[in-house]
C-alpha cells in the first residue's frame, strides 16, 4: 500500500509500504522520525568528508572503473578531455594511525582474558566507530590490516 510520508528533514515522498496494516503503520511512522534517501545520503557523505579519513584523488576512469569502482565520486568531476575523475578515496595512513595501535591492543587483552568485560565494550565501541566512519566492521587487528592491505596496497 502506498503512503505519503513527510520525513524528518521536512522532505515528502509516497512510498510503498507492505505487511499488515499494523506492521504499514509502524514502518510509515519509522520513516516520519528518519531522513528522506537524499538527506540521509547528503550527511552520510558530510560524515565521510569531516571524517578526516578519505582524501579526494584525481585519477584515470579507466582506474576508477577498474580498480574503485565502489567508492565514491565527486559530483561533476569527470573530465572528458583528459577522461580522469575526482575520487574520494580512504586513507589507510589516517585510518592505521588512529585505530591499528588501539585495536592490536586490545585484541591482546581480549586474548590474555577473553571476559574482560571492558575490553570486550571498547572494542565493540572502536568496531562501531570505525564502522561509522569507513563502512568497515572488523573482528580483529589482523582482519582490519589485512582488509586494507588487500584493497589498499596490492591494487
Amino acid at each position: 500500500m502506498k503512503y505519503t510520508v513527510t520525513y524528518s528533514c521536512g522532505h515528502t515522498a509516497d512510498v510503498q509500504v507492505f505487511g499488515s496494516h499494523t506492521e504499514r503503520e509502524k514502518k510509515a511512522a519509522y520513516l516520519q522520525k528518519s531522513l528522506c534517501p537524499d538527506c540521509y545520503r547528503k550527511s552520510q557523505d558530510q560524515a565521510r568528508e569531516s571524517s578526516g579519513f578519505y582524501e579526494i584523488v584525481t585519477m584515470a576512469y579507466r582506474e576508477y572503473k577498474d580498480q574503485y569502482a565502489d567508492c565514491k565520486t565527486v559530483s561533476e568531476s569527470y573530465n572528458s578531455d583528459t577522461k580522469t575523475i575526482d575520487v574520494s578515496v580512504l586513507n589507510v595512513n589516517k585510518i592505521a594511525d588512529k585505530y591499528f595501535n588501539r585495536y592490536a591492543e586490545l585484541v591482546d587483552t581480549l586474548n590474555a582474558n577473553p571476559n574482560n568485560q571492558t575490553a570486550f565494550s571498547q572494542f565493540k565501541k572502536l568496531d562501531a566507530e570505525l564502522h561509522d566512519v569507513t563502512g568497515y566492521n572488523l573482528k580483529s587487528i589482523e582482519e582490519l590490516k589485512t582488509e586494507l592491505h588487500n584493497r589498499f596496497i596490492n591494487r
